[in-house]
């Protein structure tokens, strides 16, 4: 059994991983017929029409059902719009491999996979999160699986570096309130808009934010170890 001193010294690390089991909402159907507008245009309809305006020829081979195609995949990219990612946190947790009175822990989940969509270009993004949080003695808090969830949900939303990681700092924040005693969250975004103005495959965007106890400088090493378990 692990020590109670063992546990207060070691952060608590997981790594998400793409091939894990429903890391991604539902794929929508891409067979499906979106409600119609006020002048009864699907979204579909609005897609296939942006492709012809742009020249695209979408009624034959190979760009037939095209449209169809890219609405599909910017409703996968934005489901976010359409749910409450704080649902994910609904339900706590109490981890304590040695009982109530376990000592704090640095709880890090590494490596979450996202994308999206960016604010500037509606361009896609892709690129990880991770995030921390140090609970007090007694460990309620939740657990990987939902911090993941609640993660790609937020950043499946138009959003930017700054404005996702301060969403998700706040977020989890507010619904642990008094259960943590800081969080913590970095932001890596790879954008696509970025790619088409620098023609630069490698550029990212990197986004550090904390709260409470882990804005002192002396939990970031801290941190930044836990965060390196890849």
């Amino acid at each position: 059994m692990t020590s109670p001193d063992t546990v207060a010294r070691t952060a608590v690390t997981t790594r998400i991983t793409d091939n894990l089991p429903g890391p991604w909402e539902p794929a929508r159907d891409e067979t499906s017929s979106p409600a119609a507008d006020a002048e009864g245009l699907s979204l579909n309809d609005h897609a296939t029409g942006l492709l012809e305006g742009l020249g695209i020829d979408t009624t034959s081979s190979p760009t037939k059902g095209t449209g169809r195609r890219f609405a599909t995949a910017m409703r996968n990219l934005t489901y976010g719009l359409h749910v409450n990612p704080g649902r994910y946190l609904e339900t706590l947790t109490r981890h304590t491999p040695d009982g109530f009175h376990t000592p704090a822990a640095h709880i890090a989940v590494c490596a979450i996979p996202v994308r999206g969509i960016c604010t500037c270009h509606a361009l896609p993004y892709t690129g990880t999160v991770d995030v921390a949080h140090l609970p007090p003695g007694g460990g309620v808090y939740p657990h990987a699986g939902q911090i993941t969830r609640f993660v790609q949900a937020l950043a499946a939303r138009p959003t930017n570096p700054e404005t996702l990681i301060h969403s998700i700092v706040a977020v989890l924040a507010g619904r642990l309130g008094a259960l943590t005693n800081g969080v913590a969250a970095r932001v890596t975004l790879r954008p696509m808009c970025d790619l088409m103005h620098n023609g630069s495959s490698s550029a990212a965007v990197t986004a550090f934010h904390a709260t409470g106890d882990l804005l002192d400088p002396a939990q970031h090493t801290a941190l930044l170890t836990a965060w390196s378990t890849r």
